[in-house]
């Protein structure tokens, strides 16, 4: 996810963010496009979870430790 694409995103009226397989380590694009007024739904399962992005849901098998298919 990077900033241009929320933008042109943004430019279509476009409210809703779905990621697939990316977005738990877009910190700084989750707050830019919360800051646009687009909501996010971040589906990935990447181990960058010191910090989890602000979104209306977060679907990461990696956030719980007891999630058996890791």
């Amino acid at each position: 996810m990077k900033k241009a694409h929320i933008d042109d995103i943004k430019s279509k009226g476009v409210d809703l963010i779905i990621t697939v397989d990316n977005g738990i380590a877009s910190l700084e694009e989750a707050i830019y496009a919360t800051e646009q007024g687009i909501d996010l739904i971040i589906t990935d399962h990447h181990q960058d979870l010191e910090d989890i992005p602000e979104a209306i849901a977060v679907v990461n098998p990696q956030v719980s430790p007891n999630y058996p298919f890791k």
